[in-house]
């Protein structure tokens, strides 16, 4: 087992009422969510990652997570466990879990970051039931298991997760995060101690994780439905009334590997609520006031489903639309981390139809007409803004070489390009259709370091797109053409040492790094990244002026070891070093 250390701040949290403390600066990332297990249970599934140009998409629409799903029942309905061992020697001869290998690993070479949530569905020998919810239409395989203990078959399940995907072995790949419940207050039955089930189903994978992969784990995607007052008794726990039932049962629990707090948005995005008022920023405010120890919402599930109106012309404007308002919204909600779309393509026989695009055909195997929400996703771009700085151009008043967020929900510069993708199956056939003209491309995931101080040539951003009927790539900047020289001079050391204190507040200088401005003033990105964490800050220098790098109100959970890049027009610096207190 690798050891990792993390390191915990003990920072006080921030105040419900303050949203301009929190993460404000951090970008909002973007996700899709590919449907459900469909893609692990046969080959050529349409919302498999690698096929039917998904992976194309994903890259140029920058979309910066991928949410993946694995089912117990499909895995081990048939193969009662009596040990972990037993248990693991099953799921290791597993085709499904061979398949769900194969787009993590696709995943991760486009540098595409991976959220496994697991399915509400259990083997029925785990739960004891022999038929549906007396109470509602529930199915069987929705019933909770009886035993969610740290060492029982739902924890041997978990476990064995965390441990394949913890990113040693080359042929199953890593999970970046976890998310280890799917909406409880809704799916789940009984509901009569859910809040105690889903607390527990929490602190177990968290316990499973720390021993094994130390992925984030993400929880409790609680259903936006239903709202205060419309909950049937026995059948499901209203969104609020779950929320801080369950916030008490977690009330003083410390855990040892990042936890993220997660929500579905359908109804904020049907609504449109305005983002003070939305269900988003109450469970923020909610979060805030127990005491929870991170601020960040994850939205893990949204957008709108069309239903029998899909091929309605005003109805598939109406979800674009939609989107695209939500969207902005949660923009102006500092805490909230990431935005995800409920499935890539639908298929025929779902009658909840939220997808980017039309059923896919099966007797011509090839997806379905794009919908406007398709071009629409393409051009949400969650950079949030930074504030101006004012005077910057007056005499005596140089700006602050840093405008941080208060927390961090871990998105990177926007000003640098993508990974390479490769190309994925039968991309040119099925590649997005005409949008705007031109579109520049944000990251789709970490960004690689070498362990020593290295410089190279920055990459120039993606410009305008090739023709979108053959999902070619931007185009290259002429050969020979004049590449414009920094604005900023960067003064740095080769290393910083052992490690950098990260003194109060969470902030870091950079030991003998200093950046200048010549005659006008400039601006350069410095990221740092590591296990969980993201972080882009963009440091804007006066001219005529120099400055130290210093980088504040870092996350309240950091990694020991961290990859330090600061990138200019032409080139960048990249150090790897260790944080310490």
């Amino acid at each position: 087992m690798r050891t990792r250390v993390l390191i915990a701040a003990c920072a006080a949290f921030i105040g419900a009422g303050s949203s301009a403390g929190s993460a404000a600066g951090a970008d909002l990332q973007k996700a899709i969510s590919f449907s459900g297990p469909q893609s692990l249970r046969s080959d050529n599934e349409p919302n498999d990652y690698r096929l039917w140009g998904n992976r194309d998409y994903v890259a140029r629409s920058g979309t910066r997570w991928i949410k993946l799903w694995v089912s117990w029942y499909d895995l081990q309905q048939d193969h009662q466990p009596s040990s972990q061992a037993a248990s693991w020697a099953q799921l290791d001869k597993s085709p499904n879990l061979s398949r769900l290998d194969a787009q993590v690993r696709a995943a991760n070479a486009d540098g595409v970051h991976v959220l496994l949530t697991l399915y509400q569905a259990f083997p029925t020998w785990a739960s004891g039931a022999t038929g549906p919810d007396p109470l509602s239409s529930k199915p069987a395989i929705q019933k909770l298991p009886l035993d969610l203990s740290p060492d029982g078959p739902w924890a041997w399940f978990v476990g064995y997760l965390s441990n394949r995907y913890d990113g040693s072995s080359v042929l199953a790949g890593k999970l970046d995060a976890l998310e280890v419940v799917n909406e409880p207050n809704n799916l789940y039955w009984p509901q009569d101690g859910i809040v105690e089930n889903t607390a527990t189903m929490m602190r177990t994978a968290e316990q499973l994780s720390y021993l094994y992969g130390r992925q984030a784990i993400v929880g409790p995607a609680t259903s936006d439905y239903p709202d205060p007052g419309g909950a049937r008794p026995g059948v499901n726990v209203d969104w609020k009334t779950f929320t801080a039932a369950l916030l008490d049962a977690l009330a003083g629990w410390q855990p040892r590997v990042p936890v993220h707090w997660s929500q579905h948005n359908y109804r904020d995005v049907k609504y449109e609520d305005p983002p003070e008022t939305s269900r988003a920023k109450q469970t923020i405010d909610m979060l805030a006031a127990a005491g929870w120890p991170e601020a960040e919402l994850w939205l893990t599930e949204g957008g709108l489903n069309l239903g029998s109106s899909w091929s309605d012309p005003a109805t598939r404007d109406a979800q674009a639309a939609k989107i695209a308002r939500s969207f902005e919204a949660m923009r102006s909600v500092p805490e909230v981390t990431l935005w995800t779309q409920h499935v890539m393509n639908d298929v025929a026989g779902n009658n909840f139809k939220s997808g980017l695009r039309d059923d896919f055909e099966s007797t011509a195997s090839q997806p379905g007409t794009a919908r406007p929400a398709w071009a629409t996703w393409m051009s949400l771009d969650g950079t949030r803004p930074i504030e101006p700085v004012a005077g910057a151009a007056s005499a005596g008043a140089e700006p602050p070489i840093d405008q941080p967020p208060a927390s961090e929900s871990g998105a990177e510069a926007t000003s640098v390009p993508p990974p390479t993708v490769a190309p994925a199956t039968d991309a040119s056939a099925f590649a997005a259709p005409p949008a705007a003209s031109a579109f520049t491309v944000p990251p789709a995931g970490g960004l690689a370091a070498p362990p020593d101080a290295s410089e190279s040539a920055a990459p120039q951003p993606v410009g305008s797109a090739a023709s979108p009927d053959t999902g070619g790539s931007a185009a290259a900047a002429p050969a020979g053409a004049a590449i414009a020289p920094d604005a900023c001079g960067l003064t740095a050391p080769k290393s910083f040492g052992r490690a950098i204190h990260v003194g109060r507040g969470r902030a870091l200088t950079l030991p003998g790094a200093h950046l200048t401005a010549a005659a006008t003033r400039c601006t350069a990105t410095v990221l740092v990244t590591g296990r969980f964490i993201h972080v882009t800050r963009r440091l804007t220098i006066a001219a005529g002026s120099t400055r130290p790098i210093r980088i504040a109100a870092l996350p309240r959970l950091l990694p020991a070891s961290v990859t330090i890049k600061v990138a200019l027009t032409t080139k960048t610096r990249t150090w790897r070093t260790r944080l310490v207190r």
